[in-house]
C-alpha cells in the first residue's frame, strides 16, 4: 500500500533493527502502560507474531517507509483483538519520535483502515485503545473518525479509553 508520502509494506526481518530501536525507545513508548524495554529476543518474538498474523489473515501491522529517504521508521496496522467477548480490528502504531506530528500516522492509518475494512467486508469495527492521558493518540483517533465510548473506560486496565469506528 502507498500514500503520497509513505510506503506501507509487510514487515521483514530486514526491518528488525529499526523496528526494535523504535519499540525499545522510551520516548516512543511514553504512554505505553507497563512498558519496559524489550530484549532483542522478546522483540524477535513480537516480530514473528506480526509476520505470522499476515500469513494467517493476509493483513496486520505494516512497516512504514518514508518515501523521501526510503527508510523504515515504525509500524502501523490492524490486527484482531477481543474486547468484552467481541472481535475487533485493533489499530496500532508506534513510530520514531523524530517523525511525530507530521501526519504520517494519520496517513498510514487512514489507508490501512480503508483497505483492510474493505478486505474484511466491513465485518469488524476498528478500535483504538489508549490511555486517558495520551492526548496525541486520542486526537489521532478522533481525526480518523473514531468515537470515544465512555462505557469502555478502564476495560483491560486502569485509565484505558477506547475509540471505535
Amino acid at each position: 500500500m502507498e500514500t503520497e508520502s509513505l510506503i506501507l509494506r509487510v514487515p521483514t526481518y530486514d526491518d528488525f533493527g529499526k523496528l526494535y530501536s523504535v519499540h525499545a525507545n522510551p520516548e516512543a513508548n511514553i504512554f505505553n502502560p507497563g512498558w519496559k524495554k524489550p530484549s532483542i529476543e522478546e522483540y524477535r518474538k513480537t516480530l514473528d507474531a506480526i509476520i505470522e498474523h499476515h500469513k494467517k489473515y493476509g493483513f496486520g501491522y505494516y512497516s512504514i517507509v518514508d518515501k523521501t529517504d526510503n527508510r523504515v521508521f515504525g509500524l502501523c496496522g490492524l490486527r484482531f483483538t477481543t474486547i468484552k467477548d467481541e472481535k475487533y480490528l485493533n489499530l496500532y502504531y508506534r513510530i520514531d519520535p523524530s517523525k511525530t506530528r507530521k501526519g504520517f500516522v494519520k496517513g498510514a492509518a487512514s489507508k490501512i483502515i480503508e483497505v483492510i475494512t474493505k478486505k474484511t467486508n466491513n465485518k469488524y469495527k476498528t478500535v483504538v485503545l489508549t490511555l486517558d492521558k495520551n492526548i496525541p493518540s486520542r486526537k489521532t483517533a478522533e481525526s480518523l473518525g473514531l468515537k470515544y465510548d465512555k462505557k469502555f473506560d478502564n476495560v483491560g486496565g486502569e485509565r484505558n479509553v477506547y475509540y471505535f469506528k
